[in-house]
């Protein structure tokens, strides 16, 4: 794996990684607000109990209490053991759910299958004569809440996506520029090798060594200059493809020298 590579996908890493852990934090909080508001409406139903039914406190009609949800589910139990299931507020028509059985007074906890915020609080129900105490457990579902969750986790992942896919391409660019200086450094340092085994390969007393080591001393000039100063693009006075074409020419006189 090249080196480019490598500093790519160690960028990448990094930023999915910051992504990601932004992305558990939003949820995560964006859950817990959720569940509060579900939270603060239970302790407003069970406040004014008679928002849920008009036989549940005094009688009367609720005040300054809000509106359970749709589909909440309401029960009173009594301490003989019988319960009084109370019609669905919210006019839904799911069946009985699986509410725990031990729930203390103002306990909030949470069920699955179907998924619900279950509390209870203390209740007296009937006429003035004939009051009962009881403990009305009120289910509160989260449909909403999760559904809201869902779409939130789906518009992270693509807005995760995008930013991934862009900064792949942002970072590919800006680490091609940066090691610019060193892929240029490289080349001349081939093309100096190249040169010099020329050198070698025509000996000292050939008409094309003069030349040749022109040539070197012109890229070595050239690489001294890039190290001093690798990010002035006019510190280096020499291309490698340049270089290169001067090899390949070095490279043909002398085969056209020894064929003469």
């Amino acid at each position: 794996m090249t080196l480019r590579a490598r500093l790519v996908l160690g960028l990448l890493g990094l930023a999915a990684t910051a992504i990601a852990i932004t992305g558990v934090v939003t949820y995560r909080e964006q859950r817990s607000f959720l569940l509060a508001r579900v939270d603060d409406q239970i302790r407003s139903a069970l406040a004014n109990p008679s928002q849920i039914s008009p036989a549940l406190g005094d009688g009367s009609t609720a005040t300054g209490g809000r509106f359970v949800p749709f589909g909440t589910y309401a029960e009173i139990r009594y301490p003989d053991g019988s319960t009084v299931r109370l019609a669905d507020p919210g006019g839904g028509s799911q069946g009985t759910p699986s509410i725990p059985q031990e729930l203390a007074a103002g306990e909030i906890v949470s069920t699955e299958s179907p998924d619900l915020r279950v509390s209870a609080g203390r209740v007296v129900v009937g006429p003035t004569t004939l009051r009962r105490e009881g403990l009305l457990v009120v289910a509160i579902p989260l449909g909403d809440v999760n559904e809201t969750l869902h779409r939130l986790l789906v518009v992270e992942l693509i807005v995760a996506g995008l930013v991934i896919a862009a900064l792949a391409v942002a970072s590919g660019l800006i680490v091609k520029l940066g090691l610019r200086p060193l892929r240029q450094m490289e080349e001349t340092a081939g093309a100096i090798a190249a040169v010099r085994n020329m050198i070698a390969a025509y000996g000292p007393q050939s008409q094309y060594t003069a030349s040749l080591k022109q040539d070197e001393a012109a890229m070595l000039s050239a690489l001294a200059s890039l190290r001093i100063d690798r990010y002035t693009e006019s510190a280096f006075t020499g291309k490698p493809a340049d270089y290169a074409r001067l090899i390949a020419d070095r490279k043909s006189t002398r085969l056209n020298s020894s064929h003469t």
